[in-house]
């Protein structure tokens, strides 16, 4: 090559160099004006989230078992009409049952046969005390009034035994195919069986004959139940046993779930309050708290596995004995507040074949009424004069705060009333937060 193109070629290479030195070297020196900027922080962007329309519901939940409510005993007190041809002291023998144990009893029916004459059913309070005929006033009679009259044989509710009770009665022995019993013929004039004859009182003759005999309830063919239709839980009387005290148990003949809360949970609803009973294999079941009583129940021991209890707007807890309640709110004692809780379903014949288990309950405890604006409680702020609002984003940056009303709150998320004049619509983003970096 020539000593010409050589010395080009080395001022060429030459250039090159430098020029790939300059840059090198160049690209690492910053401005003071870029030094600054790369140590200042991101700009930062909205965290959001959308504003929804739906119905908000609050609930308690916890743990139940299903069964009958419990057994009360069942007793046979006072006497029946004697049977042609016994003795006034003659022993009551049961001599017939009508009805086995685990089978339903009704308004009406008859429960079982002592000396063959029927003792009889209807729904009271009242204990039966006495035999019942014309001329007797009280509660007993109104009960018994009533009851005939829920069964089909209507008399005047007046608490006053007379001719219409009579002959109700008469046609209530005769649909179950027995004859009432009856009281002895009263004398002319006599306002009361049970008072004796004034010796003013003109004797009988046969112009002045005595009164027909009235149909009476003696005082051992009757026995009112709180509850009814009851389920015979046990049957201890048997045929040809004496007929006295305790002859078994009835309870409530459909099946219910009992529970218990925490005191503090039963404190935000009612009997009465909507419920959902759920099995363990998923089926779900409208129901309702029927009733609610204040007790105190024993707290897990350490190291056991005791049940969550009740939880509002929470999932139902697993672990512990089903039907147990677990609290948090245990004191030293090793107790803890607790409310039972007795629970219906509408359809009281559902949980058939679950009888003994354990299901959750869940009782709804405040509802919105319909659908209405939610937002997360964290998109809820408050100004220093007391005013809630929210903070709406158009993107880009852009936001718009408006004042809002906040209603039920339930796991997080709030429902929210724009405040007259201002506009907050379902689906519209609502800051939540914000984020470094990114994009809004």
């Amino acid at each position: 090559m020539a000593p010409t193109k050589k010395v080009l070629l080395c001022v060429v290479s030459g250039v090159v160099v430098v020029g790939v030195v300059g840059w090198a070297v160049g690209s690492q020196v910053q401005s003071p004006a870029d030094a600054a900027a790369a140590h200042q922080p991101p700009v930062a962007s909205l965290i959001t989230a959308s504003v929804e329309k739906r119905v908000l519901t609050s609930t308690v939940v916890t743990q139940g078992t299903v069964g009958y409510a419990a057994a009360r005993p069942l007793n046979f007190a006072g006497t029946v009409e004697p049977s042609q041809g016994a003795g006034s002291g003659t022993q009551p023998l049961v001599t017939k049952l009508a009805v086995k144990a685990g089978h339903e009893i009704n308004a009406g029916s008859v429960l079982l046969e002592v000396s063959g004459r029927p003792v009889l059913v209807l729904k009271g309070s009242v204990p039966m005390y006495r035999t019942l005929s014309r001329g007797a006033t009280g509660d007993d009679v109104r009960q018994l009034q009533r009851g005939l009259t829920d069964i089909g044989f209507p008399t005047p509710v007046t608490g006053t035994y007379g001719a219409a009770t009579e002959h109700a009665v008469s046609r209530w022995y005769a649909s179950r195919h027995y004859s009432p019993a009856t009281a002895p013929p009263e004398e002319p004039g006599s306002p009361e069986r049970s008072q004796p004859p004034s010796p003013t009182t003109p004797p009988r003759t046969a112009a002045t004959p005595a009164a027909p005999a009235g149909a009476t309830v003696p005082s051992g063919e009757l026995i009112f139940l709180r509850d009814l239709p009851a389920r015979l839980t046990q049957l201890s009387a048997s045929v040809g046993a004496q007929a006295t005290g305790k002859i078994g148990s009835v309870s409530g003949s459909a099946l219910q779930v009992q529970g218990e809360v925490r005191a503090s949970d039963a404190q935000l609803f009612k009997a009465g309050a909507t419920a959902t009973v759920q099995t363990l294999d998923g089926k779900q079941f409208p129901a309702s708290v029927t009733a609610l009583a204040t007790g105190a129940s024993k707290a897990p021991a350490a190291g056991t596995s005791g049940g969550k209890g009740s939880n509002a707007a929470g999932d139902a807890g697993s672990g512990g004995a089903a039907g147990d309640a677990g609290s948090s709110t245990s004191g030293g004692d090793g107790t803890s507040a607790t409310t039972s809780m007795r629970v219906a379903l509408r359809n009281p014949h559902a949980l058939a074949s679950y009888n003994g288990q354990a299901v959750k309950v869940t009782v709804q405890v405040g509802s919105t009424k319909g659908k209405a604006l939610v937002v997360p409680v964290s998109a809820l702020s408050t100004r220093a004069d007391g005013r809630a609002w929210v903070r709406v984003s158009h993107g880009r940056g852009k936001t718009t705060d408006v004042a809002v009303t906040p209603g039920l709150s339930v796991a997080g998320a709030v429902q929210v009333t724009p405040a007259q004049g201002g506009a907050l619509n379902s689906g519209d983003q609502v800051v939540i937060g914000t984020r470094q970096g990114g994009s809004s």
